[in-house]
């Protein structure tokens, strides 16, 4: 990390060590309570669980956990690919001044359920350079990009992309957090979305024998 700032160029190695800024995670964390950290290490996860190799992660060991992920900027194509390949809700952060690049075209672009930009610049750690060390944000944007949960409720800033233009649909992110939170759903937020749930019948079932008795009164 020696002599490369966050107002830096390029997806280098050496920023693969980044941390996303504490203040901007805690308010996050109020609204997703992450339970894995997708690419983190002992010393910088965010979460009590965290993989160091998330390549090897399988789908089956992070079910029913909402998941967080600020990718290595030298391996981010592949870590995208994998986080919606095996996560069944989480956010992930990510620089959002290369949109035309093969990592968001090929990969967050065609996968993502929102895309939200923060007011303002974020913030990485440690400011090592320049500017950096007071704290004033990167030369580039970031973006948190979502998936299988709602958009974020208390940061400031705009969904740039989402999928989700029906209130249904929004209705039903929010219930797959509850469910990977492991809260109860009451009935009557299942019916105004029923054909959604059903849909996602096999979701249910791996995640909630509740909801599974409650879908059967709906049918």
């Amino acid at each position: 990390m020696e002599g490369k700032g966050n107002d830096g160029k390029g997806n280098i190695p050496e920023r693969d060590l980044w941390e996303t800024q504490q203040e901007l995670w805690d308010n996050l964390d109020k609204q997703y309570r992450f339970i894995f950290d997708c690419c983190a290490s002992d010393k910088n996860s965010k979460t009590d669980l965290h993989s160091q190799d998330f390549k090897s992660v399988k789908k089956e060991d992070i079910i029913n956990m909402c998941c967080w992920m600020n990718p290595p900027f030298s391996k981010s194509f592949e870590m995208f690919e994998h986080f919606f390949k095996v996560v069944e809700g989480g956010v992930a952060i990510y620089r959002c001044d290369n949109m035309e690049t093969k990592v968001w075209q090929e990969v967050i672009l065609r996968n993502a359920d929102w895309i939200f930009i923060p007011k303002g610049r974020v913030s990485y750690t440690p400011f090592e350079t320049g500017n950096m060390r007071n704290g004033m944000g990167t030369r580039f944007p970031s973006a948190l990009i979502g998936v299988n949960v709602p958009p974020p409720e208390d940061i400031e800033g705009k969904i740039l992309f989402t999928k989700l233009n029906e209130a249904n649909e929004m209705k039903w992110n929010k219930i797959t957090l509850a469910l990977i939170q492991g809260k109860s759903i009451d009935i009557k937020d299942i019916l105004p979305v029923k054909d959604i749930v059903i849909k996602e019948l096999k979701f249910i079932k791996e995640n909630s024998t509740i909801v599974l008795r409650q879908l059967a009164r709906l049918k």
